[in-house]
């Protein structure tokens, strides 16, 4: 997920889009929000606008700081803890049933109920088939995703080379959102600065 920020502000005051992209499907989502959008605002955000689609993430991938995606994920849990305890009863994403009554249909309706309907709590003979044949499509294409990836980041890693630098030496730094200064940031800014001097070593990632 991601945030493109500073667009002309609308009529409802936003003036910002929180961008989700589903790995799996590659559905892409365009959310409205405002630039002050905190973590649980987002957290509500994703569970309206996502949840009922993709259902919860095993993993995010973005480019806020840890902090940001710690609150996220933790009012995350809880919208979907109260939403689930709400909506058990006829949410088939929050309870796991596959057999969901219309709840319309309990309601005599005209002459709705003078027809014999099918008896509801029973399986249809062909939806385990359905099923099992959309989880093997579903593997599938994980498997081919995971294979790409796995080619993806074979090739990548051949360009890379390793280097060490050391105090000293002057190199090209590339910044993140929270080291730029306030209200300098935004999307076409250059990220690289320098040369700028090493003056101490961390470690071998970190100077």
């Amino acid at each position: 997920m991601d945030f493109v920020l500073g667009l002309p502000r609308t009529q409802r005051s936003n003036d910002s889009i929180y961008v989700v992209v589903d790995r799996f499907s590659k559905m892409l989502h365009f959310i409205p929000c405002k630039k002050t959008t905190d973590a649980i605002r987002v957290a509500q955000l994703y569970f309206r606008e996502e949840y009922r689609l993709h259902g919860l993430p095993k993993s995010i991938v973005s480019d806020r700081d840890t902090r940001f995606l710690r609150h996220f994920w933790r009012n995350l849990w809880k919208v979907v803890d109260t939403q689930l305890q709400f909506n058990s009863a006829y949410h088939p994403q929050t309870d796991g049933q596959t057999e969901v009554v219309n709840r319309s249909l309990d309601v005599p309706n005209g002459p709705l109920d003078l027809i014999h309907l099918p008896n509801r709590s029973k399986v249809h003979d062909k939806a385990a088939d359905f099923v099992d044949s959309l989880r093997e499509i579903h593997q599938a294409m994980y498997d081919h995703l995971t294979s790409a990836n796995t080619g993806y980041k074979q090739v990548e890693d051949k360009k890379r080379r390793s280097v060490e630098f050391v105090m000293g030496d002057f190199v090209w730094a590339i910044l993140t959102k929270d080291q730029y200064p306030a209200r300098e940031y935004n999307k076409l800014s250059a990220r690289k600065i320098g040369p700028v001097e090493v003056i101490e070593k961390i470690n071998p990632n970190a100077y």
